[in-house]
């Protein structure tokens, strides 16, 4: 008889995953992106894994606002990010369209995967937003992209 502590573990050999006892627990899953190689891995993978679980899944890109870009945009006047002037800036729409061509990535690689995808862009600091968007979504797994160690 096998022992107890070895009977639900995996065998690589037999290709047999052990039962799945946490599937209800990531029925809401997160994918924030930014359009990185990374983060495009780190959605496929999250798809992929929402397609076994059969879990809602939402994109999200968080366009940051120059205050927390800083000296990156070399704006030199800050401008608010919700004035009409920075709204309807060539540097806005162009965050814009990077933003939507973004989440649409992991809505077309959801598609292809029979995975629906809901999208949200959003304005503000990151991991703020990503926090704040967990709390209403009730969020239960998040898809984080991990920087190349290298």
């Amino acid at each position: 008889m096998t022992p107890s502590h070895k009977r639900n573990h995996f065998n690589p050999k037999s290709h047999t995953p052990p039962p799945v006892l946490f599937m209800t627990e990531y029925q809401k899953i997160l994918i924030p992106t930014d359009g990185s190689d990374e983060a495009k891995y780190a959605a496929q993978r999250g798809l992929a894994l929402a397609k076994l679980l059969g879990s809602q899944v939402t994109a999200v890109h968080v366009l940051e606002h120059p205050h927390y870009l800083g000296e990156a945009l070399s704006l030199g006047e800050m401008i608010p990010m919700e004035s009409p002037e920075m709204k309807e800036s060539d540097m806005y729409k162009g965050l814009e369209k990077m933003a939507e061509n973004t989440v649409n990535f992991v809505k077309d690689e959801g598609e292809k995967m029979g995975v629906d995808v809901t999208t949200r862009i959003i304005e503000g600091h990151p991991a703020d937003e990503i926090v704040k968007l967990s709390g209403e979504f009730d969020i239960s797994l998040y898809f984080l992209p991990l920087e190349d160690p290298a």
